[in-house]
């Protein structure tokens, strides 16, 4: 079955409030969500490497989006205020991904990091792959 799916950096503990917010959003239940280091990512896209990115792979339209392109097409799915996205797709992606980049870099020291890799336990198992 082709899926949505989020990869997150598991030891971000602001990833994984954004997975957590995301998901309760989620109403037509189509995101799944994992990390960098899980063996669904390692079999099925090898290519991706963990990194400072949230990654957005639509299997349905074999598409893969990173930085904030992946954020903004999380927002189109949970259908978030679209007015909001409309308007974060009006500036150019390579100012969206400055933004994002200087949120990637010092997450960690803002937010914290985990002790080990995961997806937040808060999420539904049912939207987890491991």
């Amino acid at each position: 079955m082709k899926k949505i799916i989020v990869v997150i950096d598991g030891y971000c503990v602001m990833c994984n409030f954004l997975a957590l917010w995301i998901s309760r959003r989620d109403k037509k239940n189509q995101l799944r969500f994992t990390n960098f280091d899980s063996n669904y990512v390692k079999k099925n896209y090898p290519e991706i490497k963990s990194g400072r990115s949230v990654v957005l792979i639509n299997e349905v339209d074999q598409m893969i989006f990173e930085k904030s392109n992946a954020v903004i097409q999380c927002l189109r799915v949970i259908e978030y205020k679209i007015n909001l996205v409309i308007f974060m797709e009006l500036f150019p992606r390579i100012i969206r991904d400055f933004i994002y980049n200087i949120v990637a870099k010092y997450r960690y020291l803002i937010f914290g990091k985990k002790e080990r890799c995961s997806v937040t336990s808060k999420v539904p198992d049912t939207k987890i792959l491991n």
